[in-house]
């Protein structure tokens, strides 16, 4: 099941969802995700 159709059966709003990831990222300093794909620039500010 996509996350958000189950944050959304749990009882939690979009917003509520998305505030939740932001203190997440911020606590962890990072994505809770891994980017499989990336664009071009991405990979090229990635190297540096």
């Amino acid at each position: 099941m996509p996350p958000l159709y189950v944050a959304l059966c749990m009882g939690l709003s979009i917003s509520d969802a998305i505030r939740l990831l932001l203190v997440r990222i911020a606590e962890e300093g990072r994505l809770p995700f891994e980017l499989k794909a990336g664009s071009r620039k991405r990979q090229v500010l990635r190297r540096r």
